[in-house]
């Protein structure tokens, strides 16, 4: 039997405008699945993100589930689709619990295929898996399967995503600071997911933020350390988007003034220092005029300083000294507003997490609620007092693999609250 050549030219012609619709289809499913915006090459072969190369992901910290998802035709009618699960730095050392991320893997079924990670320019890695999909136009029946299909890899993505560690340290920050990593430590910006409002604090760091771009050292005040190291985060991040700049905060436990120019001068950032930690004239007739000095000396340079500490140990380095005066604006004070112990806590326990590599987001949210519930009972005072303690008891447990009860954690916050033994006291010897 002949075969008409016409005919044949036809059905190549059909099979091929199947393909395309198939894959047409594809991309829809996959967008309404997803909310990723797709785009169709204008070939009709592929499909990827809109307004982004094909291999362009996009930022994990913005989407929950499937990150990234293309598609493209291939040989023997198949059309091959790539959907990015996780994308973590390459760089990070991240911690993760080997039993439940293998677990959610295991729920990978016969059609999906584990594809190698792969790095991307940005320094980033990524988890992805691969389906082949027949290049025909779908029935219902295939369609509701391949729906279904997305929507359980969708689940995927998520669990994995809750598996990693919560609030990394910015790794390109670290390498800013490589050179004075012995001096300076850089504070990580904060970027909590708490519900709790925070309008009132983002708006004194915006002002502070303000008047340290118009060259003046800031003294940010409060007599509780968990939460002058709660506003330098948020300073930190507010600087960054204000002004494309960095905080780091002094390591040395001595600086004095012409030490600090000096570091103000070559650091790469702005330079944080701890009120304790300054070390100025032994004379208290000198130490009025040092201390104007060394401020009018930062402002002129602009490379104004950050000073931090209770008003108690504030006043001691910037009162002016004997017979002297001191300048508000020099340095300029800000008392750190409150702020909410869930929006604490979680902080609190992020910062300890981060000394074990990070903890997940699960984790670090049952901590805190744990933390929270040992806490109440305490009055505002001793809560931030104690906080500090408490996480970090409450992750060493987590990183050690016990099991934290609140119950626990507050006998340990009730012993803290007193920590005094009876009939038990300091002397100083004369």
């Amino acid at each position: 039997m002949e075969v008409n050549e016409s005919t044949v030219h036809r059905s190549a012609a059909w099979a091929v405008t199947g393909s395309i619709e198939a894959l047409r289809q594809i991309s829809e499913f996959c967008r309404q699945v997803t909310s990723i915006n797709l785009q169709v090459s204008p070939e009709g072969a592929s499909f990827y993100p809109l307004n982004a190369p094909i291999n362009a992901q996009k930022d994990q910290t913005s989407q929950q589930g499937i990150l990234s998802i293309q598609g493209k035709l291939v040989e023997d009618s198949i059309i091959l689709v790539r959907v990015e699960l996780v994308k973590v730095k390459e760089a990070e050392n991240l911690r993760v619990p080997s039993a439940s991320f293998f677990k959610h893997l295991s729920n990978l079924k016969g059609k999906i295929r584990l594809l190698p990670p792969q790095a991307h320019i940005s320094g980033h890695v990524s988890l992805r898996v691969e389906l082949k999909v027949n290049a025909a136009p779908m029935s219902m029946a295939r369609a509701s399967a391949f729906i279904n299909e997305l929507r359980h890899l969708n689940e995927l993505a998520k669990l994995l995503q809750a598996e990693l560690p919560a609030g990394q340290m910015d790794v390109d920050l670290i390498k800013v600071y490589k050179e004075f990593a012995e001096i300076l430590t850089p504070i990580n910006p904060w970027q909590g997911d708490s519900t709790e409002p925070m309008d009132n604090f983002l708006e004194w760091a915006k002002d502070s933020i303000d008047f340290l771009l118009g060259s003046s050292c800031l003294a940010i005040a409060s007599p509780f350390p968990i939460m002058q190291d709660f506003a330098l985060a948020v300073l930190s991040r507010v600087c960054r988007d204000a002004a494309g700049k960095s905080l780091g905060q002094l390591l040395h436990p001595a600086i004095n003034a012409r030490r600090l120019v000096e570091l103000t001068r070559k650091a790469p950032g702005v330079v944080v220092v701890p009120a304790v930690r300054m070390r100025m004239g032994t004379s208290p007739y000198e130490l009025g005029n040092e201390i104007k000095a060394l401020l009018a000396t930062l402002s002129q340079a602009n490379t104004p300083a950050i000073f931090t500490g209770s008003h108690g140990e504030l006043q001691a380095v910037f009162h002016g000294g004997q017979g002297g005066d001191n300048d508000p604006l020099f340095p300029i004070l800000r008392h750190i507003p409150e702020v909410s112990m869930e929006i604490l806590t979680q902080f609190t326990i992020r910062c300890n997490g981060q000394l074990h590599g990070g903890i997940p987001s699960v984790a670090e949210e049952e901590l805190a609620k744990k933390t929270l519930v040992a806490l109440k009972n305490l009055n505002p005072a001793e809560q931030k007092r104690i906080l500090p303690m408490a996480a970090k008891r409450a992750v060493n447990m987590w990183n050690s693999g016990k099991k934290m009860s609140s119950s626990s954690t507050a006998s340990f916050a009730l012993k803290l609250s007193n920590p005094i033994e009876k009939n038990s006291r300091w002397i100083l010897s004369s």
